[in-house]
């Protein structure tokens, strides 16, 4: 019950944050209401073109929506998506919502120079940005701080899948194969490192026995220990590098970027990976679980290899116990407090991001909720597969709550 304490004093350590800027925002929508206004009153209602960018955040149209509700013309004129507007914008009054990074249509402006007498209006976390076209139509170009201070998601781009398929279906392309390859694992890794080592044996070492067994598990001896063993200690920073060179290399256009946010990351990646480490080997020995944190090969190629593919799916090190059934179980329902703290720590970024934009917020939520979506993996030796023989209905509502936050948190940023 501790944990659940901590848990819900660690939400609310953010609410205060949110409730003091929400009169703020409240505050500033009013305001560039009244700006919006002033801009477009010369201009027939019939004339407006409003035009979604087609990689647009969720909360970023829901910013938006705030102005238009405080516009009464504005709310009953449809919203067009930026793609089938691109045919038709010409002689039209436009809105835009979402920067150069997020909208066709505003890329296409700004980069072929029709947008003249640009200012811009900053009403925190919005920037307006006011223009005329070339041929004397007014624009507005809506998009929230996030646009600038957020780094964009590159995997896709640089996934060899975006060169046969549409970006839209390379997330799922790649978190679907990204799965295969980890099933196929979880079938064939077990007896092909079994195969191995009866093949090592039997050229070395020979065979002791005729009847000697192949063994299908990992022949561990895992001891309580108080503190981290050196082993341990060694597989945290081989976790951490791995890590932090994916989400580098995911969140970065090229190598001066990829230099900037790899230190970041590596910071953001030891703290939480520091603390969910500190607080699993702190229930093990309270609750006498024998655990060790072991590095993981080929989970480590094969992070690397989804990561290449578009999305990471995968874990350079697991938490290994004995081939206990209770203690599997033990060990199951303390990585799912880990896991809901984790998650909660993603959420609470998640939200900071959307009143405090930064990058440092953006990887902290990243890195969380991708996390907890990787170990909730069903399958040995990630922690779903102990979680679910724990309690298989919190595995599953849990497991269906991160995927849709997972999808939302990572999906809906610049794709």
């Amino acid at each position: 019950m501790k944990i659940f304490s901590y848990l819900l004093i660690l939400i609310l350590l953010s609410c205060p944050a949110y409730s003091l800027h929400t009169d703020d925002l409240k505050s500033e929508i009013e305001s560039a209401s009244v700006e919006v206004n002033s801009f477009f009153a010369d201009v027939s209602r019939t004339d407006f073109l409003v035009v979604s960018g087609s990689h647009v955040s969720m909360e970023d149209k829901m910013l938006f929506n705030l102005i238009r509700t405080s516009v009464d013309y504005l709310q009953s004129i449809k919203v067009e998506s930026d793609v089938d507007a691109i045919k038709e914008y010409s002689g039209k009054t436009i809105i835009l919502l979402g920067s150069e990074r997020t909208n066709v249509l505003s890329k296409k402006l700004t980069e072929d120079g029709l947008l003249i007498d640009a200012k811009e209006s900053r009403y925190d976390p919005l920037i307006l940005k006011f223009a005329k076209t070339t041929d004397g139509k007014k624009v507005m170009m809506a998009y929230s701080l996030k646009e600038i201070n957020n780094n964009e998601n590159h995997a896709i781009t640089k996934s060899p899948l975006a060169k046969i398929m549409d970006k839209k279906y390379v997330p799922a392309a790649a978190t679907f194969l990204s799965i295969l390859l980890l099933y196929l694992w979880s079938i064939l890794g077990k007896t092909a490192m079994a195969l191995a080592n009866e093949f090592i044996s039997s050229k070395i070492l020979g065979r002791a026995s005729k009847d000697k067994k192949v063994n299908d598990k990992i022949d561990c001896n895992v001891k309580l220990h108080k503190f981290f063993t050196p082993p341990e200690i060694i597989s945290f920073f081989i976790t951490v590098l791995v890590f932090t060179i994916t989400m580098s290399w995911s969140w970065s256009s090229d190598f001066s970027e990829f230099k900037a946010i790899f230190f970041i990351n590596l910071i953001i990646i030891i703290l939480i990976s520091g603390l969910r480490e500190f607080l699993r080997q702190l229930f093990c020995y309270r609750h006498k679980v024998k655990t060790e944190f072991t590095s993981w090969p080929a989970g480590a190629f094969l992070t690397l290899i989804t990561t290449y593919f578009g999305v990471t799916f995968s874990l350079a090190s697991y938490t290994l116990t004995e081939d206990n059934i209770n203690e599997e179980k033990r060990l199951g329902k303390q990585a799912f407090l880990i896991s809901l703290m984790t998650y909660s720590i993603a959420l609470i970024a998640y939200i900071l991001n959307i009143l405090f934009p930064s990058l440092t917020l953006q990887m902290i939520f990243v890195f969380c909720i991708m996390t907890v979506f990787i170990e909730f993996f069903p399958f040995s030796p990630f922690a779903g597969n102990d979680i679910k023989d724990w309690n298989l209905k919190t595995w599953i509502i849990a497991y269906a709550v991160t995927i849709a936050t997972y999808i939302s948190m990572n999906f809906t940023l610049y794709l």
